[in-house]
């Protein structure tokens, strides 16, 4: 499952938890209701700003850690640089 796909459940399950239809969350964010349904079905892009502005439209904070893998940081050096 890749990290979009995550929290995408992650937001259905808020959904669900918060009994919020898709319907509302998008008059909440001023967002179309097809628009809302495409992302959490992965037919349009999920970014991390909606991602949040979402779930804390759920009431639910959204945390995010990044974690570099050993291997990558000689890489990422060498684009920092």
């Amino acid at each position: 499952m890749t990290l979009a796909e995550d929290v995408r459940a992650e937001i259905r399950t808020a959904l669900h938890d918060t009994r919020t239809s898709q319907a509302e969350l998008s008059r909440t964010l001023g967002l179309s209701t097809k628009h809302v349904s495409r992302v959490l079905t992965g037919k349009s892009a999920l970014s991390f700003e909606l991602a949040e502005a979402m779930m804390s439209a759920l009431g639910r904070q959204m945390t995010v850690r990044v974690k570099v893998a050993a291997a990558s940081r000689p890489q990422l050096r060498e684009i920092v640089r």
